[in-house]
């Protein structure tokens, strides 16, 4: 049986083979390391975020600032916080807890966006259709909704902390608003 006699062809086309598999293989290193460190710096900034939502000075409200945003300045500040956490979502590639709080944390700031826009109308706009116990009941309805929304934000707040390894202390800011309207 004749032996097979390797040409300069052959070596050469082995040599391409090796050599783009080699390249082939660094660049998704690389690419694995990118991924790596994009998920890295983003679960960093985003777990320094729940440091300082926990860490809030509990200044009284009384005691705050008196210029507070308008419903509607709320609302567009929201949409922002929203857009911005849609993007950290999406480069949380290896941390799912985290990932998943930081999605309820933005379904949650879509749910408030929403309330306060509707506040805005409601306290602004009269309306005339509705009887004084039906005006009533929209009130207590949109209370009910505020308080249920403040309270998945700090469960989505504590769900994040938990994820970077810290001690769930939620959004004392919350806190204190549902102990207000607790009592």
């Amino acid at each position: 049986m004749p032996r097979k006699t390797r040409t300069r062809a052959d070596e050469v086309r082995k040599q391409i083979l090796v050599a783009t598999a080699a390249v082939t293989g660094v660049a998704a290193g690389f690419g694995g390391l990118g991924a790596f460190a994009v998920d890295r710096y983003t679960t960093d900034r985003t777990c320094t975020a729940m440091v300082e939502l926990g860490a809030t000075d509990g200044t009284p409200q009384s005691q705050r600032r008196a210029d507070a945003p308008t419903a509607d300045e709320a609302a567009r500040q929201l949409s922002a916080i929203r857009d911005e956490l849609s993007r950290t979502e999406s480069r949380l590639l290896f941390n799912q807890d985290l990932r998943t709080a930081v999605r309820g944390f933005s379904a949650d700031t879509e749910r408030m966006e929403r309330l306060l826009t509707d506040l805005s109308r409601f306290t602004t706009i009269p309306d005339t259709t509705r009887t004084t116990a039906e005006h009533a009941e929209a009130q207590v309805a949109l209370v009910k909704d505020s308080i249920t929304v403040l309270r998945t934000m700090d469960q989505h707040t504590r769900d994040a902390q938990v994820a970077c390894g810290l001690l769930p202390v939620g959004i004392p800011a919350i806190q204190e608003q549902l102990d207000t309207l607790s009592a």
